[in-house]
């Protein structure tokens, strides 16, 4: 399962740091962002979920107008995503190796039912004019778009050639 968001995000933390062998370090940054009302669909692959209807069903009432648990200050979830995912931010397009360290707090709007959501990612040799975009911003909002590549169905091309035949 893939972890896809587009939304506007607030920059919480960075940390910048060198990784690696002390032969061949690189630099990476590790980014926390945190971003607020955002649909329950995007907790689905957080938390394992099988369907949106899963996550209205463990935390909000039969109308979807509040919280179950209204003692709830925070989830976090052990989701880590290492698979590829193409991260966009202020025009520049990188690679994260990892997303992760979610936390999410569920809440109901006045409208819709929603999340708080931060999680953090990590960045090997960043653009420095991303670096200096990123660190220009932090405590800013700023919009992220988070696409994980398709999943492939090996299958569905099996069953099209049986029936063909």
């Amino acid at each position: 399962m893939q972890f896809n968001i587009s939304s506007f995000v607030t920059v919480a933390h960075l940390n910048l740091r060198k990784q690696g062998d002390e032969d061949d370090r690189e630099l990476a940054i590790d980014v926390k962002v945190k971003a607020e009302g955002v649909q329950p669909s995007v907790l689905v692959p957080i938390v394992g979920a099988d369907s949106v209807d899963d996550i209205m069903r463990a935390f909000y009432d039969k109308k979807g107008e509040d919280v179950l648990f209204t003692g709830i200050t925070q989830v976090e979830s052990w989701a880590e995503f290492k698979s590829r995912h193409t991260l966009t931010i202020a025009g520049f397009t990188v690679y994260p190796e990892a997303i992760k360290k979610f936390k999410f707090r569920p809440r109901a709007p006045d409208k819709r039912p929603a999340a708080d959501i931060e999680f953090s990612f990590t960045l090997l040799e960043p653009d420095r004019d991303l670096v200096r975009y990123l660190t220009d911003n932090v405590a800013e909002a700023v919009h992220i778009d988070i696409q994980g590549e398709p999943e492939l169905d090996f299958g569905a091309g099996s069953e099209t050639e049986q029936e063909a035949s």
